[in-house]
């Protein structure tokens, strides 16, 4: 089971800092230009989301937040001066109105997955097809976001890891059924279909000059490119979901208790194991005329049976007196010591770590109800820190106390606001 929730290198991650740079700029008293984003497919002018003044915009707060990585060309950001950026965009979007727009090859970067289990393969666009793709996908995804339901979360704003589990628990509590199993998509980027899913984009943006420009930045180019959504293409986190919309979740919307789903991976509940390993079996069914499968690595799970547990989402779920209980699993904990030990290969080991630390106490904070608890973790994330020959200071033990306390807020906060929202439920 993946624990990988916190290290995100997938586009909704990159949506975060994208907008976590232009909060910053707006508080360094910079004029920041919107990005040019539709509210509806209606709306959507495509002059405005290949305009010069709309990329170097997106450039401009790519290279601030988005990944540093160079492409196949090498070069990155800091390459380039802004005269220089705004001269290359001038050109790209004179060549995407000419239609003469190709992409350039793609760069494979693997990052360990951690805990020994394998590799997760990026594959780079350079930073200039970076930024059209993201003026793509900005332009595009409040009104493709408009089309996925309720039960529906990962890539998507404030629909995070904790609101699923906070829907988790409200479905068991609301259905009675309070057998878990959760599984994941084989390979879902590499093996997604790119006939299938520009058959998605068209149905909904139908086949003019905006389509082609998706199609030529999803095949690549030579536009031969069939099979696998790129990691590390602003477009990849939306293209799935679009994707996975029309092969799973429109298909299961009406039910009285429908999956949940967090990008790739699926949370099916029911009375009973039979019932819960059939609702998944059903999922199976569903993804195979898209030629995906299911990995079958986890079994149901029924919350009922006392010290019974589920993986959901990188934590460990149980039943107790008061609903649903989170813990963190051994393998996230391990998964920060390797994490770790890797921060000093980077340019700012010291800066890595401490990222890595907080992301990781933002993340599964949640898990550590009492006060008690959170200066045990404490004790635990300091102690994996000087195994790791990194650096103690009280300030950062006070912002990863903050951090934990402040998660564990969230998840009260957040159950909270479902249950009244909704009706609370026994």
């Amino acid at each position: 089971m993946s624990h990988g929730y916190i290290t995100h290198h997938d586009g909704y991650s990159l949506e975060a800092a994208f907008y976590a740079g232009r909060r910053r700029s707006r508080r360094r008293g910079q004029a920041v230009q919107e990005p040019y984003r539709a509210t509806s497919f209606s709306e959507l002018r495509f002059d405005k989301i290949i305009a010069p003044e709309n990329l170097l915009s997106i450039w401009k707060q790519l290279k601030r937040s988005g990944g540093k990585g160079p492409g196949v060309d090498g070069k990155t950001y800091d390459d380039y001066s802004i005269a220089e950026a705004a001269q290359l965009l001038r050109e790209t979007s004179e060549a995407i109105r000419l239609q003469r727009y190709r992409p350039q090859p793609t760069r494979l970067v693997r990052i360990p997955k951690g805990d020994g289990r394998g590799w997760r393969e990026l594959r780079l666009p350079t930073v200039i097809d970076r930024t059209v793709a993201k003026a793509v996908e900005l332009a595009i995804s409040q009104p493709c976001d408009a089309l996925l339901g309720e039960h529906v979360y990962g890539f998507r704003p404030r629909r995070g890891v904790m609101d699923m589990l906070v829907a988790t628990e409200y479905d068991m509590r609301r259905t009675g059924a309070w057998t878990i199993v959760q599984d994941d998509i084989r390979d879902a980027f590499p093996s997604a279909g790119l006939d299938q899913v520009m058959e998605a984009f068209r149905a909904h943006l139908g086949h003019g000059t905006l389509t082609g420009l998706i199609e030529r930045a999803l095949r690549g180019p030579n536009g031969q490119h069939t099979q696998g959504l790129d990691q590390g293409n602003p477009l990849a986190p939306l293209a799935l979901n679009l994707l996975l919309h029309e092969a799973l979740d429109r298909q299961n919307a009406d039910q009285h208790n429908p999956p949940l789903r967090y990008a790739d991976n699926l949370v099916a509940t029911g009375r009973g194991v039979t019932e819960g390993r059939s609702n998944i079996q059903q999922l199976e069914e569903q993804l195979q005329p898209i030629g995906m499968a299911l990995k079958h690595q986890d079994q149901p799970a029924d919350l009922n049976q006392p010290n019974s547990r589920a993986t959901v989402l990188g934590y460990e779920v149980k039943r107790g007196p008061g609903g649903m209980e989170l813990h963190v699993p051994e393998g996230a904990w391990r998964d920060l010591c390797l994490g770790l030990e890797e921060t000093h290969e980077r340019d700012n080991p010291i800066e890595a770590a401490h990222n890595m630390v907080r992301g990781w106490a933002n993340h599964y904070g949640a898990a550590f109800e009492s006060e008690d608890a959170r200066v045990s973790a404490l004790r635990r994330i300091t102690r994996i820190a000087a195994e790791a020959d990194l650096p103690r200071t009280t300030s950062q033990r006070d912002r990863l106390m903050h951090a934990l306390e402040g998660s564990r807020n969230q998840w009260d906060r957040k159950r909270q606001r479902c249950f009244s929202h909704r009706g609370d439920v026994s």
